[in-house]
């Protein structure tokens, strides 16, 4: 026979009252976990449990990484759109630069057109610089058609 010894245990009051709520014996159901630890198999039960613990450690890892997966393509997707729109518009406002200076010369040119009442050789020294300017952002401007249309647009 097994001689039983009193002892005093510090365990949490709630659950010792969890326990006995649910009717079990707390002396007994501890003398079972005792037996239970001094077996030969806890140790393998231990083992397995800490494997257990690891494997289900390892999904939730890998759950992980599979939404981090997906943030990661999604802000890389997102990347690329930022990429491109401040490529199209840093193209767009170049664009805008220069067709608002070509206008500025242009206005410039045709005071100068006005001034010089079309008189080409004149307007060609006078406005040298203009002209030059405005070849540099429009290469195919022809200082002749332009005069041209200014004039019928001016006769309106």
């Amino acid at each position: 026979m097994v001689q039983k010894a009193r002892t005093s245990l510090y365990l949490d009051k709630e659950r010792i009252a969890q326990l006995i709520e649910e009717g079990w014996n707390v002396s007994a159901l501890l003398s079972e976990a005792l037996d239970l630890v001094c077996t030969p198999d806890w140790e393998d039960m231990r083992v397995m449990l800490k494997i257990k613990l690891m494997e289900n450690r390892r999904e939730e890892i890998d759950k992980e990484i599979s939404t981090m997966r997906i943030r990661f393509d999604l802000l890389e997707e997102e990347d690329t759109r930022l990429l491109k729109s401040i490529g199209q518009i840093k193209e767009d406002w170049e664009v805008a630069k220069r067709t608002t200076r070509l206008r500025d010369y242009v206005q410039s040119l045709n005071r100068i057109i006005i001034a010089n009442m079309y008189h080409y050789p004149e307007i060609e020294v006078a406005a040298e610089d203009i002209i030059k300017r405005i070849k540099e952002l429009n290469p195919d401007f022809d200082l002749h058609t332009h005069m041209d249309r200014l004039r019928v647009v001016m006769e309106y």
